[in-house]
């Protein structure tokens, strides 16, 4: 298949570094939506009128072409992050968005084809990068935790640290009182349980935390064994069973 952009508009008034940015952007995305390499079908003169294809690995990069399209047309029509975009692929089609879509009232068009055939088609417009970016600007608010190991104390400009959770991902702002700085700081370094207002971002994954309250938690090797846990609960079980048969044996 082949992945076909027009761009509308007047060519006399297209910036030429714009619209090669904007289609470098849109090979981008079709990486970032998990497809391989593409090169120029064709790029005629006189309008901008191109079209890539697969250079390898055609079956993933006619996939990631299927998810580009069905992607571009969710974003155009709400400020909603399409299902299995990630941040690479957000940015790249923002980016796609603000570079081709603004030069005409009717954007720019995509179109799928397998041959002959129309498999698929999407118009972008400058509407396509606020939506983009309105959605993943998204903020949630809750009382939450986070659990990870606290670092990086800064009392300069404002009172905060960062707590790198313990599954993974970007480190998270902790924000505190004056009150609190004593109490923080003796935990630096330590593995902690940080309660308060959580924000997070579209995806729900922790940005910041207003500070309520912090515990130190035992780290993993300060933590019991499961293995030493079952071995005192067997060693309780039985002792019971024998003292119930016993009993009953007693009483026989």
């Amino acid at each position: 298949m082949e992945l076909a952009i027009y761009v509308h508009g007047h060519t006399n008034d297209m910036d030429a570094a714009q619209v090669l940015t904007g289609l470098h952007q849109v090979a981008e995305l079709i990486k970032a939506l998990g497809g391989g390499a593409v090169h120029f079908a064709h790029l005629r003169d006189g309008s901008v009128d191109a079209a890539f294809r697969p250079m390898q690995e055609p079956d993933t990069t006619d996939a990631a072409f299927r998810r580009l399209v069905a992607g571009l047309r969710i974003a155009e029509n709400g400020a909603e992050i399409p299902d299995g975009w990630n941040d690479t692929a957000i940015q790249a089609g923002r980016d796609a968005a603000a570079h081709l879509g603004g030069f005409d009232a009717e954007g720019t068009e995509l179109t799928l084809r397998d041959g002959d055939k129309i498999v698929d088609r999407v118009r972008i417009t400058l509407v396509t990068r606020d939506h983009l970016r309105e959605a993943g600007s998204l903020r949630r608010t809750s009382i939450g935790s986070v659990i990870g190991h606290l670092d990086s104390l800064n009392v300069h400009e404002r009172y905060e640290a960062r707590i790198w959770p313990e599954r993974g991902g970007k480190s998270v702002v902790i924000r505190f009182t004056a009150a609190q700085l004593d109490n923080v700081r003796s935990l630096i370094g330590r593995r902690v349980e940080a309660r308060g207002k959580l924000i997070r971002d579209y995806r729900g994954r922790p940005l910041s935390l207003q500070l309520r309250a912090i515990t130190r938690l035992p780290t993993r090797d300060e933590s019991p064994r499961l293995a030493s846990g079952l071995g005192i609960a067997e060693e309780a079980v039985t002792s019971t069973v024998k003292d119930y048969l016993g009993g009953v044996h007693g009483t026989a």
